[in-house]
């Protein structure tokens, strides 16, 4: 079992476990085909999973968490549905996904709770 992140667009923010096939499994979670992004301020590898196609989906919700990790106050574009948030190694075949560790997650929802987040990602 692999740990992850998991912030849906309603503002819940939970630890998830996932099994092989893991990329399977992150499709799952986010709804639709990932795209794998880089959130800001975090100082080790990590990534969030989203939903690649999240904008062109009738009803979608916009991620406050996700977009805001993301730089939406930056750059102006959101990310939509829920998130994944996970580590990215470096392999012989290249970059892979992989599991958090308990520190790693307790670092990760310390950053998240201390964020000033203003309400009206839009």
């Amino acid at each position: 079992m692999m740990k992850f992140i998991k912030i849906t667009s309603e503002g819940s923010i939970s630890t998830i476990e996932l099994r092989n096939p893991i990329y399977k499994s992150l499709q799952e979670e986010v709804g639709g085909y990932i795209e794998i992004v880089r959130p800001r301020g975090f100082d080790r590898p990590y990534c969030m999973i989203i939903d690649e196609e999240g904008l062109f989906k009738d009803g979608f919700k916009i991620n406050q968490i996700g977009s805001y990790l993301y730089g939406y106050h930056e750059h102006g574009q959101p990310i939509v549905g829920d998130v994944v948030i996970a580590k990215e190694i470096e392999t012989f075949q290249g970059r892979d996904i992989s599991t958090l560790q308990d520190e790693e997650i307790e670092e990760i929802l310390n950053f998240i709770k201390n964020l000033n987040i203003k309400e009206g990602v839009n």
